[in-house]
């Protein structure tokens, strides 16, 4: 389990932060969940609602996405 979320970790660090729930949404639509597995993403979400924000901010640095909403270094 440790493995597999530093591996996720490191995924997801090389990628904008604006793009996880899209990244996150393609891996679900692209894979075969079983019912538990769904009931756990809902509560998972659910639980997310509480700190959910408008928008999330790019933290990449300049150069790593082409996130154009970001103004780097201004």
């Amino acid at each position: 389990k440790e493995a597999v979320r530093s591996f996720t970790n490191d995924i997801f660090n090389r990628i904008c932060r604006k793009s996880v729930g899209n990244v996150v949404g393609s891996i679900i639509e692209d894979h075969v969940l079983s019912f538990d597995d769904i009931q756990r993403l809902e509560e998972i979400l659910e639980m997310k609602k509480a700190f959910a924000v408008e928008e999330v901010d790019c933290q990449c640095t300049e150069g790593q996405c082409d996130c154009h909403l970001h103004h780097h270094g201004e």
